[in-house]
């Protein structure tokens, strides 16, 4: 988990193999309630699934891919606002509006046992 500058809590989530129904693809339940468990704490969920990582070959891809991800939750995340949210158990939730991933920005990315640094300057790893 991570801030991004303006103070929006981000929980980037690497979904490998078990987090995912067979055929279908569908999230386990287990991960839908940690993702639920996350939004109601004000956090915005990015679930990077395994299937997508593993096709993406190059760093500055991979890099891209999750800068992508992160704006597409933080810009979902601000059309549904304050008031369709989950319940809050924070006071005073961040404001999502508007907010993007710069070229220049660092993003923490972290799961169970691994953590991953990246800016515009260095690769992503998961």
């Amino acid at each position: 988990t991570a801030r991004t500058a303006d103070g929006v809590l981000l929980a980037v989530e690497a979904d490998g193999p078990t987090h995912f129904r067979r055929p279908d693809r569908g999230l386990m339940g287990p991960t839908l309630h940690r993702n639920r468990a996350l939004s109601a704490r004000a956090y915005v969920v990015v679930s990077v699934p395994y299937y997508e990582w593993n096709n993406i070959q190059h760093s500055d891809a991979k890099q891209q891919y999750i800068k992508n991800k992160i704006n597409a939750a933080l810009h979902q995340a601000a059309a549904k606002g304050p008031e369709q949210q989950q319940l809050q158990l924070h006071e005073d939730p961040p404001q999502r509006h508007g907010r993007q991933v710069s070229s220049d920005s660092h993003i923490t990315i972290a799961n169970n046992t691994n953590v991953g640094r990246f800016s515009s300057s260095s690769s992503c790893s998961i």
